[in-house]
């Protein structure tokens, strides 16, 4: 029988501590001992009453790292992660926002996609707007799975969002795995087009969602 992959959750966060708590409540009941959560805080002041909040709303929770971070930029605070996970050892990276929420066995399928299918090295997890009562939050899901749906094909797709993906750390050469600091914005889609032109395909993983 196939070992249990190890995982590593990388969080980038900012002045969003009061989401934290939900997030990690549901991660803690689906990681395993080897799985490792990674907490950026983005841009923080130190002293301030938001730091101080971030430590309170993770202590207790298993396995997890908090780091602080002076210089507000997100793709330093992934490539960060991404140092980390490599200095962890663990088999898989996986990147969640901290306004989402994981669903029932997230992890799980990510594992399990990646053990069933040994060339899968990137997995990109869909993603549900909540509530879903809200005109606003449908109507920017209707448009998301549109531009998604567009950029697929029925196993593949074009598009990197690091609300909820997965890449096999081993797997990916250090000198393309990388978020472009030289940007502000879309860096996941960049990355993605980048791992794409080196033959690394994004498979769809439908099962690992995340609301």
């Amino acid at each position: 029988m196939p070992r249990q992959l190890s995982a590593t959750i990388g969080i980038v966060t900012h002045n969003r501590h009061h989401l934290l708590g939900n997030l990690l409540a549901d991660l803690d009941n689906q990681i395993d001992k080897d799985d490792h959560i990674v907490i950026i805080d983005n841009g923080f002041k130190e002293h301030t009453k938001h730091s101080f909040l971030v430590h309170e709303k993770i202590s207790g929770y298993h396995n997890n790292t908090y780091f602080r971070v002076r210089t507000k930029s997100i793709p330093k605070a992934r490539n960060s992660i991404i140092k980390i996970a490599q200095l962890n050892d663990t088999d898989i990276l996986t990147f969640i926002d901290d306004d989402c929420l994981p669903g029932k066995n997230w992890l799980k399928h990510i594992k399990d996609t990646f053990r069933d299918n040994p060339n899968y090295v990137v997995l990109q997890g869909m993603s549900k707007s909540l509530p879903i009562n809200n005109p606003y939050a449908k109507t920017t899901e209707i448009l998301y799975k549109s531009w998604f749906d567009h950029n697929s094909s029925d196993k593949t797709t074009k598009i990197l969002d690091t609300k909820n993906c997965s890449f096999l750390i081993q797997k990916i050469p250090s000198s393309i795995f990388y978020f472009d600091t030289h940007m502000t914005y879309a860096t996941d889609i960049e990355l993605g087009f980048r791992l794409i032109k080196n033959g690394i395909n994004i498979y769809k993983c439908p099962a690992g969602l995340v609301s």
